[in-house]
């Protein structure tokens, strides 16, 4: 009986060792399978690399980023209420993007082009309403969440969720991104309140 278990785990190593009998001991393939794996790590994670740095919005700030995003969900409702909506503003167009529902189904999805002056009166409004980072705060289960990020292409360059992360001293976080959105943007938000 020692034997035949014995044949057995010895017939088992055979088989796994078997298939590196005959390779060479690569290690820029090694390395390239490394780097294929943390590629798709950060693609799972968003691939977005996040920079700690910034610790309020400011011009010079948003002056550096590609893309700024506003995110809204209502919370913990009933799955036939449940929405969430994103604004993207980049320099040259701003992007309305609604979701509805248990499965985030997609109701409206509209992108607009803008002026560079209407860009820059969206920075002013940013920049006036004086947010900023704090101390993470437990803002309780089941509430509706607003969050901002900025970024410069996949960096994240600043980021926080209204009254949990970040303080607005002037007015909300949504305001300067509801300012710049046109009027049919606005009304399809206006239907979610």
């Amino acid at each position: 009986m020692k034997l035949r278990f014995f044949t057995i785990v010895i017939a088992l190593s055979f088989l796994v060792a078997m298939p590196a009998w005959g390779q060479t001991n690569n290690k820029s393939s090694d390395v390239d399978a490394l780097m294929k794996v943390s590629s798709a790590k950060k693609k799972a994670r968003g691939g977005q690399k996040q920079n700690t740095n910034f610790t309020s919005l400011t011009r010079s700030l948003l002056e550096q980023s590609t893309s700024v995003v506003f995110s809204c969900d209502n919370g913990s409702v009933p799955p036939q209420y449940q929405h969430r909506y994103t604004i993207t503003v980049t320099k040259q167009t701003v992007h309305l993007l609604i979701k509805k529902g248990e499965g985030e189904k997609t109701v409206y999805d509209q992108r607009a082009d803008i002026t560079s002056s209407q860009y820059q009166q969206f920075v002013n409004k940013l920049v006036s309403q004086g947010i900023k980072k704090t101390k993470a705060k437990d803002r309780g289960d089941g509430g509706s969440t607003s969050s901002i990020r900025v970024s410069k292409n996949r960096e994240v360059l600043f980021y926080g969720e209204e009254d949990e992360t970040l303080s607005v001293i002037h007015g909300h976080l949504s305001d300067a991104f509801h300012q710049i959105l046109i009027s049919e943007m606005k009304r399809q938000i206006n239907k979610l309140q």
